[in-house]
């Protein structure tokens, strides 16, 4: 029985590989595209980081939401845009964090269990930023377990930059053929990075 529960343990950590190329979801444009790529063909599995940072989200965004001093807070807040690649309309999906207007002003906050704010989570903001027409937005991060930090950001790319790299992934996935690799600070961490340097004609 021992061996049953651990296997169904580990195969419900499995995230089976996505087709739909009708929507792409903010994270897969955030980092490195081939890494998007490599999980919608082959999958991925759910570390127990993802698994940390989902339950912090889920216990301390509604707090959040509950205390601030704003007119509106909502947190996990979808957001859609459609992009039309070719003849086809390509929905981008995404949730940021906590999104927040009170009177005139409207902004949202992404928030990360990191110790420090990566270049990664600027990108996620920043598409997000451009989806919802937002100038300036925040990133709050856990540099130590009992305080959060926050930073204030502004929009760098315009809507133009988000729909040139919804096209060059969407373009991958319809071709079969794995997007450029683009060095970041993930690269040692990634899951297929043996795949990435074995297969030379790749990169």
């Amino acid at each position: 029985m021992l061996e049953v529960i651990e296997k169904t343990f580990n195969r419900a950590l499995d995230v089976e590989p996505a087709d739909r190329l009708d929507t792409v979801y903010v994270t897969e444009l955030t980092g490195c595209l081939r890494r998007s790529w490599y999980r919608r063909k082959l999958g991925y599995r759910v570390t127990k980081e993802m698994l940390a940072g989902r339950a912090v989200h889920a216990e301390l965004l509604e707090r959040v939401v509950e205390d601030l001093p704003v007119a509106y807070a909502e947190a996990e807040k979808k957001v859609e845009y459609v992009i039309s690649v070719g003849d086809v309309d390509i929905w981008l999906v995404g949730r940021v964090d906590l999104f927040i207007a009170d009177g005139d002003m409207r902004t949202f906050v992404e928030f990360k269990t990191s110790d420090w704010i990566f270049d990664e989570h600027i990108e996620q903001a920043n598409i997000y930023a451009a989806m919802l027409n937002i100038d300036k937005f925040y990133i709050c991060y856990m540099p130590k377990s009992d305080e959060v930090k926050c930073k204030e950001f502004t929009r760098t790319w315009a809507e133009l930059n988000v729909v040139e790299r919804v096209k060059r992934f969407v373009e991958a996935l319809t071709k079969d053929e794995p997007p450029q690799k683009e060095e970041d600070a993930w690269c040692y961490y990634c899951e297929f990075r043996n795949m990435c340097r074995k297969n030379r004609t790749l990169i």
